[in-house]
């Protein structure tokens, strides 16, 4: 980890920026030189200050211009997140949202860990050892031991998302997808060494809680959304596994299980209840339906 940080810091170029409270998308450098050099001719002269108005305006026009053929290219090149972000910042749809003033006491991190962690009081560990040595127990003698070549390592590296943030090890996506051929072979041994060891790391089971507002105005800690922020190499890992123990466990999962299956979604599982209750109802004119939705928090 120490050495991807230290390839981080020497390889990934820094830039500092200023960000203002009225900064639009459009806003450049020259457009900035000349509102100060028309503040400027403010006080000598009133002619010379229409002429600064003039070009602050025509530079404005300028690079809105540019910023919307800018936003039209995203749309043509089918980068729709990009292109929605940029229309919604020109429609005047993205608000700055400040901090809230309950995250901001002195007691709020100690606060919310307990309000999250409220189920979490029971100690599962004699369970878990419970598992793991029964786990062992059923491991046939001379079964082959699992092993991740490079070419998947390097595979599950291009397919990393650049802007999802870091977990607690504050190792970045960009570094790991943009210097993958150069840590793949650290990475490929870190990933068999956990496998034929059977542990993880604890750095991989930390995650980092950030509370997001549900609502504009909360009022209880119930208001904000726990986010997990966890390792990106340890979400790597888990999809290389999820790959190799895939086709040995979908034929046993249940047909009308939607969460955590690929190409399926919270939409499909609407349908699906939906066609069932049409067709009861279809079939005489007494049927009726009772449905019963649980949430488990």
């Amino acid at each position: 980890m120490d050495y991807m940080l230290f390839c981080e810091d020497a390889i990934l170029p820094k830039k500092q920026i200023k960000i203002y409270a009225n900064n639009n998308p459009w806003m450049n450098s020259e457009i900035r030189e000349l509102i100060v050099e028309k503040h400027r001719a403010h006080k000598s002269d009133k002619d010379s200050y229409n002429n600064k108005q003039l070009q602050v305006n025509r530079a404005i026009s300028d690079a809105k211009a540019k910023h919307k053929d800018k936003v039209e290219s995203l749309f043509k090149s089918n980068n729709s997140s990009d292109a929605w972000k940029g229309v919604k910042q020109i429609t005047g749809q993205i608000k700055s949202r400040k901090v809230h003033p309950m995250l901001t006491e002195p007691d709020a991190p100690d606060t919310l860990n307990a309000f999250y962690a409220r189920f979490d009081d029971k100690d599962f560990s004699r369970e878990h050892s419970g598992i793991k040595d029964c786990l062992f127990e059923n491991i046939p003698q001379n079964d082959t031991i699992v092993e991740i070549d490079s070419e998947c390592v390097e595979k599950v590296l291009r397919k990393i998302k650049v802007r999802k943030s870091c977990g607690p090890d504050k190792l970045k996506g960009y570094l790991l997808k943009q210097c993958r051929e150069g840590l793949v072979y650290i990475i490929r041994y870190i990933y068999n060494w956990s496998l034929s060891s059977c542990t993880v790391s604890k750095l991989w089971k930390k995650s980092e809680i950030i509370p997001v507002q549900k609502k504009d105005f909360p009022k209880v800690h119930n208001d904000f959304r726990p986010v997990a922020l966890t390792s990106i190499l340890c979400k790597s890992f888990e999809r290389i596994i999820l790959d190799m123990i895939k086709p040995t466990v979908e034929p046993y999962l249940d047909n009308l299980q939607f969460v955590y299956q690929e190409k399926r979604s919270t939409d499909d599982a609407l349908a699906t209840l939906h066609n069932a209750i049409t067709a009861h109802l279809d079939e005489g004119s007494q049927n009726y339906v009772r449905v019963l939705f649980i949430d488990y928090s």
